[in-house]
């Protein structure tokens, strides 16, 4: 199954859905097998300087970790 988004018009949805959430879901795009969150780092004037990322296997992944490690 292609997890990849390569339609342009989907692709700009949903990078204004990360916008708005705050953070990036990964589901098997870079690594098969692997979930990752990403978010910005920003600095005390709201500029982006950095990204956190974690990644981790599917198998652990699971709704209760990911609600877990969002709040």
């Amino acid at each position: 199954q292609e997890v990849t988004i390569t339609d342009q018009t989907l692709l700009w949805r949903e990078i204004e859905r990360i916008r708005k959430r705050g953070y990036a879901e990964s589901k098997g795009e870079v690594i098969a097998g692997g979930r990752a969150l990403a978010a910005p780092v920003k600095d005390f004037s709201g500029k982006t300087v950095a990204v956190m990322d974690i990644l981790t296997p599917q198998h652990r992944y699971t709704p209760e970790n990911r609600e877990q490690r969002l709040h």
